[in-house]
Formats: C-alpha cells, sequence, structure tokens
C-alpha cells in the first residue's frame, strides 16, 4: 500500500491512504486499446469497455456509461482460446474527458473489485488480460 505524508498549517504531519489496491497492478498504456472485455451490470443489459489496468484483485476500465457503486457486475473477456469471465463489485467511478474519444463528453473510469472468494479464478483471469497487455506494447 501507497501512503502518502502531507503537513497541515501547525507544521505536523498527517498520513493519508491515497492507495488502496490489495495487489500490484499492471497498466495498460495503449491509447487505443483493443483490450476489450464485455460488462454486464444487473438487468441492464452489456457494454463494451476497455481494460486500463489489471491486478490480482480487480481490474480498471474506461467505459461511456457510468455505473454506481457498490453495483454487482459480470466481466467476460474472450482471449481468443475461451471466454473467461469474473464477478466483482464497483468500487469507484469518475468522469474522465479525453481529446482522443470519439463520443462527445468523454468516458467514465471504473474501478472494479473482483469476488475474493475464489482467488485462482482471479488469477486466471488477470494473467490473460496482462499476456495481451505485454503482447500489445511488444
Amino acid at each position: 500500500m501507497y501512503m502518502e505524508r502531507m503537513g497541515n498549517k501547525l507544521g505536523n504531519t498527517k498520513v493519508t491512504l491515497s492507495e488502496r489496491r490489495r495487489a500490484q497492478r499492471i497498466a495498460n498504456d495503449q491509447d487505443h486499446s483493443n483490450i476489450l472485455l464485455r460488462l454486464h451490470v444487473g438487468d441492464d443489459g452489456q457494454e463494451i469497455v476497455h481494460a486500463a489496468d489489471v491486478s490480482k484483485s480487480g481490474i480498471g476500465l474506461k467505459a461511456y456509461s457510468p455505473v454506481r457503486i457498490g453495483t454487482p457486475v459480470h466481466l467476460a473477456f474472450n482471449n481468443g482460446d475461451c471466454e473467461i469471465t469474473r464477478y466483482g463489485k464497483i468500487t469507484w467511478c469518475a468522469k474522465q474527458s479525453d481529446q482522443t474519444e470519439s463520443q462527445e463528453g468523454g468516458f467514465f473510469r471504473l474501478g472494479v473489485s473482483f469476488e475474493s472468494n475464489d482467488a485462482e479464478a482471479n488469477t486466471l483471469f488477470y494473467l490473460a488480460i496482462k499476456q495481451r497487455i505485454v503482447k500489445d506494447e511488444g
């Protein structure tokens, strides 16, 4: 975990938590990522989203629609050989603007925390996304 120290007016040091990830993440630095996933949100259907980063405990996404924090979601990723799925919940959602995005008004960054009851499945999902990120960067 990353801790940040900040001073107040009296010179006292205050420690704030600025990183809540439970595992190391791999960032997808490609501007036009072709790492696409299907995001299923309850009965509201599905949306195609882009992977921004991934760890063994969760994934960061770029989406065109906001999702309420705490909402259960189902993710599906096709790695070419098979479809890998994970369940989780939205832990944060923030509107972003990006001049390179084709849709007016930008996009939303979403944080998804995977269900922790199946560490093996979380690791498999992480490795599949990580392999695609590394392949695309190479």
